[in-house]
């Protein structure tokens, strides 16, 4: 019988856990994104894709898995289109910078 915690616990155990939290926490992230940048864009107020970006700041503090970063450059790739069809070229460039 596997031991779930502990020290005779595989290495995989402890990433496992925290997947299983972030997998719930990303669950249809692409479609949140696009629709608080499509809010975003509706409203011309880019605050439905700072409050997912708080959001996923948030939960890459929790469990600092890669994927969340993925999705957070993901995100600051439409707040710099977001940004550009605003004629904010500023903000742009600074979305572009903090995705790459």
């Amino acid at each position: 019988m596997a031991v779930a915690n502990g020290p005779l616990a595989p290495p995989y155990a402890q990433a496992w856990e925290a997947s299983s939290v972030t997998d719930s926490s990303l669950m249809d992230i692409q479609e949140r994104i696009y629709q608080s940048f499509v809010q975003s864009v509706m409203g011309k107020d880019a605050s439905n894709m700072d409050q997912l970006m708080q959001e996923m700041e948030s939960l890459h503090a929790q469990s600092e898995q890669k994927l969340i970063l993925y999705w957070m450059s993901y995100l600051e790739y439409y707040q710099s289109i977001f940004y550009l069809t605003n004629e904010k070229k500023e903000e742009a460039k600074a979305a572009c910078m903090a995705a790459s």
